[in-house]
């Protein structure tokens, strides 16, 4: 029976490079966008609540000078590789809550009523499903000032994951280097999706019930791309 392990030393090379990047954060803005002051005060539209990044850097422990696969042809094909990655979770971004009613107050922004001072989120992310609870906001009449202020609330959150993996091979002594790299860009095909409609409100026939959502509440559009591979060479001399 062969028994191997990993020394200290050896590991230590292998995980070349961490990086963590935790935040928690709030940024603020004051817009004069209405003419009730309190209401221009808001968290800004760019504020992430929290921020989370990972990156890291590891040599594989195969090939020469490794633990495992270090001799022969073993050692040529599998020695050299490297992996890197990043992965990133951030909170969602805030945005508010809109109306069409007519403020008719020239250069004045309006904003809907909300009616049920808790707002649940719901959680959907198609047009027939709302991501929060629409019923708790409504029209103002034409003429009068909505109650809610900007960006009271936050959209769906991020999750990226993006891997790569590359080998260096040298040539006549190290003078000539070809480079061969692998990624893959979100790799686990997560979608991100884009912050719910904010133009209240929804219409309910009377006669039958069904709700007409008019894209309020409701996600009708995402931010990220699908997963895809790509593969290059970098010659160097």
């Amino acid at each position: 029976m062969i028994s191997e392990s990993i020394s200290s030393d050896e590991k230590r090379r292998a995980l070349e490079r961490v990086l963590v990047s935790r935040t928690f954060s709030r940024f603020g803005t004051n817009s004069a966008l209405s003419c009730a002051t309190a209401l221009n005060k808001s968290q800004a539209g760019f504020s992430r609540t929290h921020t989370f990044q990972f990156y890291y850097v590891y040599q594989l422990p195969f090939g020469k000078g490794h633990t495992w696969l270090n001799h022969g042809v073993p050692a040529w094909i599998a020695g050299g590789w490297q992996l890197s990655g990043n992965l990133s979770r951030f909170s969602g971004l805030p945005f508010g809550v809109g109306t069409s009613s007519n403020l008719n107050a020239p250069g004045q922004s309006n904003a809907a009523d909300q009616i049920n001072p808790t707002v649940a989120i719901l959680g959907g992310h198609d047009p027939s499903h709302p991501y929060y609870d629409g019923t708790a906001f409504a029209n103002p009449a034409n003429g009068v000032l909505g109650s809610t202020g900007r960006n009271i609330l936050r959209g769906p959150g991020l999750f990226a994951l993006n891997q790569s993996i590359n080998r260096t091979f040298a040539f006549k002594e190290g003078k000539i280097k070809f480079e061969l790299v692998g990624e893959a860009f979100n790799l686990t095909n997560t979608v991100v999706f884009a912050n719910p409609g904010g133009s209240c409100c929804w219409v309910t026939n009377a006669t039958t019930g069904a709700v007409n959502y008019n894209g309020f509440a409701t996600i009708g559009n995402t931010q990220s791309s699908p997963r895809y591979f790509q593969v290059g060479g970098y010659l160097r001399f």
